[in-house]
């Protein structure tokens, strides 16, 4: 049971090697959240390395609510996220659209 205000994020396998899975989990995932966006990144230990997630809420738009002021007010120093990474993560290529939908 999530919360209204609740997030989860499934990996939803590669979209290179698993094209079927990956369609399939985001087309399950519409059926049960409003709010259900795909995004990648890199992964080296997985095939391909190019893995895919689906973001999933009841009202939060990971674009849309993304609050970057907040974020860089918090001031944390990461070797991989920031705010460019972070809506970066959402512009998918063509054929991975496709796939999810």
């Amino acid at each position: 049971k999530l919360n209204d205000d609740g997030i989860m994020v499934p990996q939803t396998e590669s979209p290179y090697f698993h094209e079927d899975s990956t369609r399939a989990v985001h087309q399950s995932l519409k059926t049960i959240f409003p709010i259900v966006k795909a995004y990648t990144a890199f992964m080296p230990i997985y095939p391909s390395a190019y893995w895919s997630f689906a973001f999933c809420s009841k009202k939060y738009d990971p674009l849309k609510n993304f609050d970057e002021a907040r974020w860089n007010k918090l001031g944390l120093s990461t070797k991989y996220y920031n705010a460019e990474v972070h809506r970066g993560a959402f512009a998918l290529p063509q054929w991975v659209k496709k796939i999810t939908g």
